[in-house]
């Protein structure tokens, strides 16, 4: 890798961001964001203070540098993640331009020239038609430009420990876009009359089950696709738990039976108490919330700690307490798109990316992305 970038301080806007740009190529990626070069300016110099310019984002910005060692600056730029992200995206691009020469080398060692756009880019604009976010669709449309085969190109012409590395941003990139492809499932579960139905309809968007003060309206496993954040999901609503008597006690036991195996299989549990009972044990990841949070006793010990929900009085506050716990319960970032990185966008890139990141066998690991890239 020509240039690596490495940021020093915490993401987020603030007063200043530091960043490390290093490698073999930095001198010359730098060079091409100062206008003017310092005349005379020598490693281990005193930092000065220069003129960034991004011609195409029409962008003026001064800048702290430090040049550390022959190729090792670092930039003490206004804490402004925009600016920081574009710097970043052209460090990354100059790596990727260089690379794709390399990896053409190596394509012709196995007979034959990349296509700047091929097969690989025409799946992702197939899976692309089928996108449910605008954040999911953003990640296809790199790859349908071509950003998983410049990752691919740059994973051949890289040393052993570079593609190691690699790899394992591929990974890390690819198990949130998975989710922004292949959405969750998400189940509301908890004693009857907490509120499920109402927080369903919430974060549905329409009233698209029936809301009643009478415990035990819902009867049966209600599904609908929804979105938390950018991410995309699938929705249950599941039969309150409580003991089935009645004339109607066998069809209200079914119904619990039938919600508790939906909890069983689903990627999340959203489960809602008055008193902070602890769902039944289960494998998938739950988190535990007050259902009819605006009710519930605000001093009650038995909840001390955990969220509140109120999705008919305090629907915003809701939603958001939804969203984080989503966010945390199955490790998500908030903003899943690297923009301009490649991410495996279904089962055979998957597939290849943990054959990168184990590489068990160099030559056949070469031939499998030369032959995905074909």
């Amino acid at each position: 890798m020509t240039v690596q970038w490495t940021e020093l301080t915490p993401r987020g806007r603030g007063g200043v961001s530091v960043v490390a740009l290093t490698g073999s190529h930095a001198r010359t990626c730098l060079a091409d964001w100062i206008d003017p070069w310092p005349p005379g300016w020598q490693p281990a110099d005193p930092p000065r203070l220069v003129r960034l310019r991004l011609a195409d984002l029409e962008l003026t910005e001064e800048a702290l540098v430090w040049w550390q060692a022959a190729e090792a600056f670092e930039l003490h730029l206004h804490g402004s993640p925009p600016l920081v992200d574009a710097l970043k995206c052209r460090a990354l691009n100059s790596n990727r331009q260089s690379a794709r020469s390399a990896a053409d080398g190596h394509a012709l060692a196995f007979g034959g020239v990349l296509d700047p756009v091929g097969a690989l880019e025409q799946r992702a604009a197939q899976v692309l038609a089928s996108a449910e976010t605008r954040a999911a669709a953003r990640v296809l449309l790199d790859q349908a430009e071509g950003a998983l085969r410049t990752e691919l190109t740059l994973w051949l012409a890289s040393s052993a420990a570079e593609r190691a590395k690699l790899a394992e941003e591929l990974i890390e990139y690819g198990r949130a876009a998975q989710r922004l492809l292949e959405p969750a499932r998400v189940v509301l579960a908890g004693p009857v009359n907490m509120g499920k139905s109402t927080l369903f309809n919430l974060l549905v968007g329409a009233e698209r089950v029936v809301v009643s003060d009478v415990a035990g309206t819902t009867r049966d496993v209600i599904e609908a696709a929804a979105q938390l954040g950018a991410y995309p999901i699938r929705l249950l609503d599941t039969a309150g738990h409580r003991l089935a008597e009645g004339a109607m006690g066998g069809v209200e036991a079914a119904g619990q039976e039938q919600g508790l195996r939906a909890a069983q299989t689903g990627d999340w549990v959203v489960w809602m108490t008055r008193d902070g009972t602890a769902p039944p044990a289960m494998q998938v990841p739950r988190t535990v919330f007050v259902g009819r949070g605006d009710e519930a006793s605000r001093d009650d010990a038995n909840v001390a700690g955990l969220a509140r929900l109120a999705p008919l009085r305090e629907p915003a506050e809701s939603l958001r307490a939804v969203q984080k716990a989503f966010l945390r319960a199955l490790d998500l970032p908030a903003e899943p798109r690297r923009p301009g990185r490649g991410v495996a966008f279904d089962a055979e890139t998957r597939e290849l990316v943990q054959r990168l990141a184990v590489n068990k066998n160099p030559k056949e690991t070469e031939q499998a992305v030369h032959a995905i890239l074909s």
